[in-house]
Order: structure tokens, then sequence, then C-alpha cells
């Protein structure tokens, strides 16, 4: 008997941490183990049947040899328990044997149960090394075109985001660059991208770097998120892409990802819902290799779990996706708040005279630091008689001898909390002084940061 338990000690120090391994190392999350829980033994069966007749066990290596290991631990030990610690006789045989299917059956129906939890992160980058874009950001490790990249693509998508940040580092190779050229050449760069603060504050940061960092980026999380137009989101993307530390990036498409597999129903835009992804995210991540599982699982929001009419028929999350197989795609993820959008009515003044065209740098609001015309902005939808019968206008140009050219057509123009309905008038006029616009030859406006809403107006006209 000395001898028998001399083996099972041994055992259980082989077996005890490739179980540890197997069923805690691999991050668990808290709202999966909540599956693990059913209503009655119908809905348990379903469950088992499901997993026994899904399209697929793609195991990942490391996941594929752990359990490998514990399988061939688990033989071993029946086969040492069946020898040593019976007396060979039939009955006895028989009784431990009984006993040993039963613990085996449970142990596959743990195994089934788990699988789909366990295989979700290398399942994303099996798909992701197949699936994955090329794109240049991905091939290098230089934080500082991570930053750009990552600033450029915030609310912008890749096929809109990709030539400006090619043109940007063509421009700007290195982040001393960025920060030695003037805001009205950045802006000028940016003009079209929309949400102009984020240009504002690249080139603050480049700045900030370059005299306060020696021209290099932290490599500390924390001092990262202390960079001015840096949230928690770009800190962990330039933290896991440039330095392959452990932080999870949650973004939209990473929210959508979560709430669809894991059916987290918590508003994301709540801060309990902010919470409850990050950690979610965090608990998922394969840690040994942050980089890749973060693009995977951007990757994987933006080309398959996609924000509307995605393609769930070939998706490889399908078997344990809780918004696919409860039919909740379309409610997930969960949001609170419902944006409000104010309705504008503005009326730009293309005022000329000899000299040139009044143009005034913004020192507010969303177009702060581009360029653009006086305006007359009214609560409503006017006609050309009201704007010309309006007290804004008789204010203007009351006893002023004016010609008006011509009057565009009805420009609109979306934002993520306006709608801009606009018109421009071309108006020749003596004797008007604006203060705080200049006058700018009209053959050189276009060299002038402005809004993409002035620069369609500019596409229709001639500027010479």
């Amino acid at each position: 008997m000395w001898c028998a338990g001399i083996i099972i000690v041994v055992f259980f120090l082989i077996f005890l941490p490739v179980f540890s391994a197997l069923f805690l190392g691999l991050n668990v999350p808290k709202p999966l183990k909540k599956t693990a829980s059913f209503a009655d033994i119908e809905s348990f069966i379903s469950f088992i049947n499901d997993s026994i007749t899904a399209r697929e066990v793609n195991f990942s290596t490391p996941v594929f040899s752990e359990i490998l290991l514990t399988s061939s631990a688990f033989v071993i030990f029946i086969l040492l328990y069946i020898k040593f610690l019976t007396n060979f006789e039939p009955a006895n045989i028989l009784k431990k044997v009984a006993q040993l299917l039963c613990f085996c059956l449970f142990y596959i129906v743990y195994c089934f149960i788990f699988q789909r939890v366990m295989d979700f992160s290398s399942k994303l980058v099996n798909w992701y090394h197949v699936n994955k874009r090329d794109l240049p950001w991905r091939n290098t490790a230089n934080a500082y075109y991570i930053w750009l990249s990552e600033i450029i693509l915030q609310q912008t998508r890749v096929a809109q985001g990709m030539p400006y940040y090619l043109a940007f580092v063509n421009a700007f190779p290195k982040v001393e660059s960025l920060a030695n050229a003037s805001e009205d050449k950045v802006l000028k760069m940016w003009q079209g991208l929309g949400y102009y603060s984020r240009a504002r504050n690249l080139h603050f940061t480049a700045k900030d770097i370059a005299n306060n960092h020696k021209g290099k980026f932290p490599k500390d999380y924390q001092k990262i998120l202390k960079l001015k137009g840096v949230g928690t989101y770009t800190a962990a993307a330039i933290t896991s892409f440039a330095f392959g530390m452990p932080y999870a990036v949650v973004d939209g498409n990473v929210i959508r990802v979560l709430s669809r597999i894991f059916g987290v129903e918590t508003p994301f835009d709540t801060t309990i819902g902010k919470k409850q992804f990050q950690e979610l995210a965090q608990e998922l991540l394969i840690k040994e290799d942050a980089s890749t599982y973060n693009q995977a699982i951007m990757e994987f929001g933006a080309m398959q779990c996609r924000p509307k009419s995605p393609d769930c028929s070939i998706c490889t999350m399908q078997d344990f996706c809780e918004a696919y197989n409860k039919n909740r795609i379309t409610e997930l993820p969960v949001k609170s708040k419902k944006i409000k959008v104010k309705k504008r009515f503005l009326h730009f003044l293309m005022i000329e005279n000899e000299k040139g065209v009044y143009l005034g740098k913004r020192k507010s609001g969303i177009w702060t630091g581009l360029y653009e015309f006086p305006f007359l902005e009214f609560n409503s939808n006017v006609i050309e008689k009201q704007v010309l019968e309006s007290d804004e206008w008789l204010q203007l140009f009351t006893d002023k001898s004016l010609k008006i050219e011509s009057v565009s057509e009805s420009f609109t123009h979306i934002l993520s909390h306006q709608k801009i309905h606009a018109q421009f008038w071309r108006i020749k006029v003596k004797g008007v002084v604006f203060e705080n616009h200049e006058l700018v030859p009209k053959n050189n406006l276009v060299k002038y940061p402005v809004s993409r809403l002035t620069e369609k107006y500019f596409e229709t006209i001639e500027l010479v």
C-alpha cells in the first residue's frame, strides 16, 4: 500500500497543476460561469447536445496540449487506482470501475460545458490569423505610428482613415516633426476627418512628448494615460501593440463582441457598464500575447460581428454566442442614453471686396482652429426673403452698397450632436469691416484649413 500512496502523491503533484492551468489559468469570465447553472434537466441536456453537435472544436495548440496532458494523467490515474487500490477481487473491481465510470462521465460533461468558455480567446486569435487585414500600423512596434493610427481611427472607418495615416507618416515621420509643424498645417492635413479636437490634441501631445519625454513615448500605462487626448482605450492599445503589455482594449467593436457573445445586458455607456466590460475584457485577454488578442477582438468586431446585419451563418463563435442563440443580435449591446441631435440653420456670407474675401479663425466650438466665413444663424429654416429682412442682415448691411451674386443650394452636414442646414451667399460689398476676420485672396482660400461643410461648398465654385 505504501507504493500506492507514493504513486498517488506523485500523481497529484502532476495532475493538480495541469488541472489548474486548464480550468483556472484560462481566465474563465464570471458572466460565463453562470451558464453552468440550469433551471431544469431539459435545459441541461439541450446544452450538452448543442455542445456535442457543434460544428467545430478548434482548440489552439496550448489549450489542446493542456487537455491532452490532463486526459493522459486521468487515464494513468484510473489504471493505478484499479491496480493498487483493489485486492483484485471481481466484486471489488466492478465496484471501483463503476465509481470511476461515474466520475469519468462527470468529467466529460464538465469539459463540454466549459469547452466553449475556454476556447473563446483561442478561437478568436485563430480567426484573426486567417481573416486579418494587412494594415500598415500592424507591421510596426513604433509607438508614435501606433498612437497616430489610433487617434486617426477614433470615430473613423479604416478605409477613410488610411490615406490620412499615410499622409501624416509621410509628412511627419517622427514625433518631433509633428511637434514643429504649425497648427494650421496639422488642421489642413486633418481636413475632412472631423472631430477636430483630435487634431489639436495630437499636435499638443506631440509637443509634450518632444519637449518633456525626449521625443520618446513613455512605456508606462499611467504615464501614457496622462497624455492629452489619450483615454483608457488608446493607452491600452499603445502599451499592448508597442510594448506587449497586458492591457485589454475596450472600444465600440470590443463592446459589441463581448455583449453579444456573453449576453451582457448592462448598458455600456453607464459607469457600471464601463467597469463590467473592462473587467470582462481583461479577464479574457491572452496576457502572453496581448497585442495579437487585442487586434483580433477589434478586427472581429469590425469585420464579422458588425453593428448591422452581421453574417452569423459563417461566424466561428456561433455555437456559444448568447445573442445568436437567443435571437438578440439587434438588441445587444444596450445603450442607455440616446444622443439628442440639435438642428442648426446657418447662412454663411462669402463677402468679397477688391482686396479679397473675409475669413476668420474660430476660437471656440466644434470647429475651433478652423477658418470660416461670417455667418448668420436662425432658429428655423428660413427662405431668402426672410434672411434679407432679418434684423441680423439689416444690422450688417444697412446703407451699404452690395450685390448678391449667388445663393447656394442647401447643404446638410451631420455631426454626432448636430444636424446643420447651411447655405452660402456670395456677396460683393464695400465699406463693411468684420472684426477677427482677415481679407484673403480668393485663390488662396483652399490653403486654409476649413470644415468639411465649407470644403463641400468650395467644390461647387471656381476659386480663381
